[in-house]
């Protein structure tokens, strides 16, 4: 289903993350996220039992592919005002040859018709990764691009992703982006299972050790740079643990008291779009595109009317983030993505204590705000920033000693990438 709301189409299976992983893709009989525009838990049912890696996978909205200065800690950003000095403008009278040597041999990743890179800067030496798109073999693609190629040219923050140049020649479009060597977040929690035997069912289920610190840590940074990009008019409209890179190897560490790097990075912009977001709700333009990945989309996006809805479906977004990595479960889950539809509708879930004991009400509270069936019930990303559970989650960023979690002795540790 395509529709031209917003003059844009977005493949489902289009992906520019560092790995692909198995699972569920759209069904033939649901409704699909194809295409771009423009509560509180009642009567909760708990979210299915999930028992191995594959429906873990599955839950979290991983599809089939062939596979991609510091904050200040008490403000939401040095640069909440400022843009880029000089946006990027696509080169299109020198061959990227020139400046960069592309190691073709070397993939970060893979999406349907695009591909990323490892490169370096011939003058410098500085790493770089190159996502790359055959123009003629995929306009939609190439227009995705285009797209995130004009937004992060003029975005600057520490924890979006940084648009270093532009090029385009006859056959290709390339971005040169800085290089993120810690992997996405999602791979990094699905490293994390653990296989734990039930006592009381016998049956064999996974469990994920959380650092609840270094959790909060990694969602006051997306906080933060959803903050940014509302500020200035962007809407990212696709929100979720594979769009979060992290930029070092060296990250949170299994051992007590080890140094913990949560320095990550937003990605994949080929959703977002420009869009006023300093009204009133009531006087806001509108979105109307079906635009999302499954697990993650708001439930305004999937109503069945055309009030549309707003930058808030990026605050659901977070809320959804959160919920998955501190249990490594989504909120809102189906067999398809019609059952997962359905179920974000209904608006109803629960903390099971199988996952949730020790789990800080702070936390909970967190997601609850975000989890709520009227989007203007939620709050913004900058009013989301004074909640206890992240307000103070940045003062010991780089050195929060590991604690051990009161679930099974386990360490809690999901933030993070694949080395």
């Amino acid at each position: 289903m395509h529709t031209d709301a917003d003059n844009v189409v977005f493949d489902y299976n289009y992906n520019i993350d560092i790995e692909a992983i198995k699972g569920q893709g759209p069904s033939s009989s649901a409704t699909n996220l194809n295409t771009l525009d423009e509560n509180h838990c009642s009567n909760q049912s708990p979210p299915p039992t999930l028992t191995n890696v594959d429906d873990l996978e599955a839950s979290l909205g991983k599809s089939s592919s062939h596979r991609r200065k510091h904050v200040p800690k008490d403000a939401l950003s040095s640069s909440l005002s400022k843009s880029k000095n000089t946006p990027i403008v696509i080169c299109t009278i020198e061959s990227i040859d020139v400046k960069y040597h592309i190691y073709y041999e070397r993939e970060l990743g893979r999406g349907t018709n695009t591909i990323v890179y490892k490169a370096i800067e011939r003058a410098t030496g500085k790493k770089y990764a190159i996502k790359m798109v055959n123009k003629k073999i995929d306009l939609e693609a190439t227009k995705n691009m285009r797209r995130e190629i004009d937004l992060l040219s003029d975005v600057s923050h520490r924890s979006i992703i940084d648009l270093k140049a532009a090029y385009e020649d006859g056959d290709h479009l390339y971005m040169v982006t800085e290089q993120c060597d810690g992997g996405e977040l999602y791979q990094y929690v699905v490293d994390r299972v653990k296989t734990i035997k039930n006592s009381k069912t016998g049956k064999t289920e996974y469990k994920v050790c959380v650092n609840e610190a270094t959790a909060a840590a990694i969602v006051r940074k997306v906080v933060d740079a959803v903050a940014y990009l509302h500020e200035h008019n962007i809407v990212h409209r696709d929100l979720k643990l594979e769009n979060i890179l992290f930029l070092s190897k060296h990250k949170p560490s299994v051992k007590a008291d080890a140094t913990m790097d949560t320095d990550v990075r937003l990605i994949d912009f080929g959703l977002s779009k420009r869009y006023d977001t300093h009204r009133s709700f009531g006087s806001l333009k509108k979105l109307k595109s079906f635009v999302g990945t499954p697990v993650y989309v708001a439930p305004e996006i999937l109503a069945d009317s055309d009030r549309g809805y707003t930058h808030s479906c990026d605050l659901w977004s977070i809320g959804i983030l959160a919920y998955a990595l501190l249990s490594a479960k989504p909120p809102f889950h189906g067999k398809n993505d019609n059952e997962t539809y359905t179920a974000i509708k209904k608006g109803e879930y629960t903390f099971p204590s199988s996952d949730w004991d020790g789990i800080s009400e702070e936390a909970k509270d967190f997601i609850r705000h975000l989890l709520v069936m009227d989007a203007r019930q939620r709050p913004s990303a900058v009013e989301l920033r004074k909640h206890p559970w992240i307000k103070d989650a940045l003062k010991n960023d780089q050195g929060i000693s590991n604690s051990k979690s009161k679930r099974g002795g386990f360490f809690k540790k999901v933030f993070g990438g694949k080395n």
